[in-house]
């Protein structure tokens, strides 16, 4: 155990509780809001008691709208619900489910019990969602399907906190030391190995890199 706890310095600081604000303002696709969000952080539009869209927050009380897809159905129309001056935004709604990339089992296990408090869903799950490297896309599927709000990102010598709608990081954290990837992450699933990659990267820690947005 002591060799677990050594490996992750410190405790980001995210919040689990759901923040409710008011559109106050709309401007074509974007809005102001009557609480300031940090950037970056995604929520859900309610309308008459249905989610209308997405949202994220820019800053200063500003959010930009995106089109919500979950319930997409390819045999029907897509119903359009717009949001309002009125309407609510929830932000944090799934920031109790997590996923977590990092490089070995170690530090898998470390975040785990570093953050006894969140519901992990297993990274074995995500290893068959994509095949030769996980792009934003297959993330956010994942996470949408299993309603998970944030993801852990173990990258060189940080640990960052990202959220699962926008991709910005919400927060990092140093390490002790700097890790690499042998393969995309740290999965049990039996048959996630180097043949499962038509197209690898010569350095993970780089690739996911460039996924993020600050």
């Amino acid at each position: 155990m002591k060799k677990l706890i050594i490996l992750i310095l410190g405790v980001l600081a995210f919040g689990l509780k759901p923040i409710y604000t008011d559109i106050t303002d709309i401007h074509n696709l974007h809005a102001k809001i009557d609480k300031n969000i940090p950037k970056g952080m995604s929520g859900y539009v309610i309308h008459d008691g249905i989610i209308a869209a997405k949202a994220i927050s820019l800053g200063n009380q500003e959010v930009i709208f995106k089109a919500f897809d979950k319930l997409q159905n390819t045999a029907l129309a897509t119903p359009k619900i717009l949001p309002h001056i009125g309407d609510k935004i929830v932000f944090r709604l799934y920031n109790f489910r997590s996923l977590i990339i990092a490089p070995n089992q170690n530090i898998y296990l470390a975040i785990k019990s570093k953050y006894p408090h969140l519901t992990f869903v297993s990274s074995d799950i995500f290893a068959t969602y994509f095949v030769g490297k996980p792009t934003k896309d297959d993330f956010r599927k994942f996470c949408q399907d299993f309603n998970i709000g944030i993801i852990f990102f173990v990258i060189g010598n940080q640990e960052y906190l990202v959220d699962s709608g926008s991709f910005y990081v919400l927060e990092h954290l140093q390490l002790h030391q700097a890790y690499q990837y042998d393969k995309a992450f740290f999965s049990m699933y039996e048959h996630f190995n180097d043949s499962l990659f038509d197209s690898q990267p010569d350095d993970w820690n780089e690739y996911y890199r460039k996924l993020l947005k600050e």
